[in-house]
C-alpha cells in the first residue's frame, strides 16, 4: 500500500523532528499526523481557529507539511490535542481531536465542516505503544504497520474518499452510505456518546465545562 509506505516514512521524519513527545497517545498522534500529511495534506492550526470559514486562504500558513513533517513543541500541551488541517489541492480542511479516557482509552475523533458525521476511534494505547521504550520508532511502536493501517481504515479514509483521494470507490460509496443510514462500523460510537462534542445525553461520558467543542460552542 503507497499511502501506508508513504505515512510510516514521513512519520520516521516526524518522529525525531518532532519535540516533547512523552506518551502514548502523542506517538499514536504523530501516527494520524503522518497519514494526513501522506494525503497531501497540510497542518495549519493547533487548535478549531476559523474551522468552519471556508473562504479563509492558508496558502502560505504552513505548520508542518510532507517536506516538513516536524510539529511545534506546543503541539501536545494540552489536555485535548487538536490539529487542523487543509489539503493543499482540494482545499478541504480536516480537524482532528484527541482526549484520554482512563487509564487505557484513547479517543480519536476526525471532523469535516458542513459535515454532520464526525469520525470516532477509541484505541487502547498500551496495545500499540511501549510506553517504556520511547526512544525511536522502532522501540516505540509494537506493530507499526498493523496501527497506521488501523488509523487509515477506521479514521482517516473514513472522513471522505472522494475528497481526499480524488475517486471513490464502489467500497468505499458502500462505507458512506452504510454509515448515513446508520450502520456505524467497528470501533465506532453514536454522536451523541462523543465525549468531544458539547452536551452529550450521557453524562458518564460528560464533556469538561473548558473542553472545545467542534461547533466552536
Amino acid at each position: 500500500n503507497t499511502i501506508i509506505k508513504m505515512a510510516t516514512d514521513i512519520l520516521e521524519r516526524s518522529w525525531w523532528e518532532s519535540k516533547g513527545k512523552k506518551s502514548p497517545e502523542d506517538a499514536i498522534v504523530l501516527c494520524v499526523h503522518a497519514l494526513l500529511l501522506s494525503r497531501n495534506f497540510k497542518c495549519i492550526h493547533l487548535s478549531d481557529k476559523n474551522f468552519h470559514n471556508l473562504s479563509e486562504s492558508h496558502d502560505h500558513h504552513v505548520i508542518s507539511d510532507a517536506d516538513n513533517p516536524a510539529l511545534p513543541h506546543e503541539w501536545n500541551t494540552s489536555d485535548v490535542y487538536t490539529l487542523q488541517y487543509e489539503n493543499k489541492m482540494s482545499r478541504m480542511k480536516v480537524l482532528v481531536k484527541g482526549l484520554r479516557m482512563g487509564e487505557d482509552a484513547f479517543i480519536l475523533n476526525v471532523a469535516v465542516p458542513g459535515e454532520a458525521d464526525i469520525e470516532h476511534l477509541t484505541i487502547s494505547p498500551a496495545h500499540y505503544i511501549n510506553t517504556a521504550k520511547m526512544t525511536s520508532t522502532v522501540s516505540t511502536y509494537k506493530d507499526l504497520t498493523t496501527l497506521v493501517k488501523l488509523l487509515e481504515e477506521k479514521l482517516v479514509n473514513k472522513i471522505s474518499p472522494k475528497n481526499i483521494t480524488g475517486k471513490q470507490s464502489s467500497d468505499s460509496s458502500d462505507s458512506v452510505t452504510n454509515k448515513r443510514s446508520g450502520q456505524l462500523q467497528e470501533g465506532y460510537k453514536p454522536i451523541r456518546s462523543d465525549p468531544l462534542l458539547a452536551s452529550p445525553r450521557q453524562p458518564i461520558l460528560q464533556r469538561p465545562p473548558e473542553m472545545p467543542s467542534y461547533r466552536g460552542e
